[in-house]
């Protein structure tokens, strides 16, 4: 991911200040029952492209994330409605698919996505 953000700096289609307070702000997990999960504002989910796995993620999100919280999905082939059934609080939900170009203006709503989830993760 460094690595791509790296190289859209190069093309100064970012400035590399940029890249390096974006990594900062970046975590993985796998471990989705913990502190450091209850307290995050935006989840990206980023597993393979399978409709049964994607929902357990979210099904976990959903009982671990606080409300407030945006659950994201990356996801390009699979219906975002079906993924985001298994989630209580669909308005806080929506997809990124272009995270790793830093870019979040394909934020793309879904059948129940609050304009404000979409304002809140859109790059102007």
């Amino acid at each position: 991911m460094k690595k791509l953000w790296e190289s859209a700096a190069r093309k100064e289609k970012i400035s590399l200040q940029n890249v390096e307070d974006f990594i900062a702000r970046v975590t993985t997990e796998t471990n989705l029952d913990n502190a450091h999960m209850r307290a995050t504002d935006l989840v990206v989910e980023a597993v393979f492209e399978n409709m049964k796995v994607k929902r357990g993620v979210f099904e976990t999100l959903d009982k671990v994330c606080k409300a407030s919280a945006t659950l994201a999905t990356n996801t390009s082939t699979l219906n975002v409605d079906d993924i985001f059934d298994v989630v209580r609080n669909k308005d806080m939900t929506v997809c990124l698919i272009s995270l790793y170009t830093i870019s979040l203006s394909r934020a793309r709503a879904h059948t129940h996505t609050h304009a404000h989830t979409i304002r809140t993760h859109t790059h102007t």
